[in-house]
């Protein structure tokens, strides 16, 4: 039909030109259309579809809950309001029962009751630490509240005896020191690092503990062999020290030959670049004067 127009006065638009000009309209019109149809499409799919955000839980205030902790010490307060999930209780029975569930729990590894790899186990201290501020919360609950029920109290009983409070044998406010923590020694130390002090503690063998007690020199020794070992392993780009490396260092420190630890520290001043002996005798020094105070173990 375009053909049969002919050919266009002057000052008039070609029938070409007025064809491929609706063309031009058209498929912008078009386009528009489909792009608003796409996005009602997409609205409607993201209103009907359900969202993968999790729904944050409220917790409502609980009176009764609060009424239980009102006549605790401040810190049992603390420990409880840090520990218990909802549902809240609301009696002091369900209370009760639900610290004494923190003490079975707390050791349940695998399907299998007790602490993973028992005492000798990594985290032994703060296994042993948590379970006594879980006997003394249900102890500040019998106090405030009266007798508990006579299965429960039996039952704390029980971790109490197992759990004692730590008993010192070696070693003075903060520095290395030897502990009796729920049956099991313990060696702990703090290692300085920049603004920060971090404290370490290992597992040890009455073996260990015996050498520990009966010679100074080793015992200075293993004092500045850890301290020295563990504060390089916390720069950037070092390996971290493990209970591995911490075993690995008693057996030749307190157990070694005297010519095999002599070897081993002079290699440690080597890797190190320092001269372990000045701190060894500085250690061995200040635990004599502690000694001498009256102080025995120190």
């Amino acid at each position: 039909g375009i053909a049969k127009l002919g050919r266009a006065a002057p000052g008039e638009i070609g029938a070409t030109g007025m064809a491929t000009a609706f063309y031009m309209v058209g498929d912008t019109v078009l386009g528009g259309i489909l792009l608003m149809l796409g996005s009602i499409a997409a609205w409607i799919a993201i209103r009907m579809c359900a969202t993968t955000e999790p729904r944050k839980e409220i917790v409502m205030p609980s009176t009764a809950f609060d009424a239980l902790l009102a006549p605790l010490p401040d810190d049992v307060q603390t420990e409880l309001q840090r520990r218990t999930t909802p549902p809240l209780p609301a009696t002091t029975v369900a209370l009760l029962r639900t610290i004494h569930g923190w003490l079975v729990s707390a050791g349940i590894a695998e399907g299998r009751g007790g602490y993973p790899g028992g005492p000798a186990g990594p985290g032994w201290s703060a296994y042993a630490a948590q379970q006594r501020r879980s006997i003394a919360a249900f102890r500040a609950m019998a106090d405030a509240w009266g007798d508990p029920p006579a299965d429960l109290a039996e039952a704390v009983d029980r971790y109490d005896d197992a759990f004692p409070s730590p008993v010192r044998l070696q070693g003075d406010g903060w520095e290395p020191h030897v502990e009796i923590i729920a049956g099991r020694p313990i060696y702990a130390f703090p290692v300085a690092s920049g603004h920060a002090t971090l404290d370490f503690d290992f597992p040890i063998t009455t073996a260990d503990v015996d050498v520990l007690l009966a010679d100074p020199y080793r015992r200075a020794v293993l004092e500045v062999v850890t301290h020295t070992a563990f504060q390089r392993s916390l720069n950037r780009g070092n390996s971290a020290t493990t209970q591995t490396g911490f075993n690995a260092i008693v057996d030749i420190v307190l157990h070694g030959a005297n010519d095999a630890l002599a070897a081993y520290l002079a290699a440690f001043d080597d890797e190190h670049n320092i001269h372990a002996d000045f701190y060894i005798r500085q250690a061995i020094e200040r635990h004599a004067a502690l000694a001498t105070e009256g102080r025995p173990e120190c």
